[in-house]
């Protein structure tokens, strides 16, 4: 998908490329999924906040599912991230 290495997470987030993020969520390195996640909390961006929540609530990626409510927090969205976890569990 990339054609120099895996995609430019900071080129991203400043562009506000929400969707190019999104898509760095499926990446094979677990390190890019990871920043992906951060960078989308720190965006605080509705559409991001709906991809976040579809990573955090698939059990296949644990890591995603563990980092990203504390990077939000750190950015200070994490009372609108928990609350959404909330509301979408069951």
């Amino acid at each position: 998908m990339f054609l120099f290495g895996g995609p430019n997470i900071r080129k991203m987030a400043e562009e506000n490329d929400i969707n190019g993020l999104a898509d760095a969520l499926n990446d094979g390195s677990p390190q890019v999924r990871l920043e992906a996640g951060e960078a989308l909390a720190r965006l605080n961006d509705e559409r991001g906040w709906n991809y976040l929540l579809e990573a955090i609530l698939d059990p296949t990626d644990p890591l995603i599912q563990s980092a990203t409510p504390f990077a939000s927090r750190n950015s200070g969205a994490y009372q609108r991230c928990h609350h959404a976890c909330a509301e979408a569990t069951p």
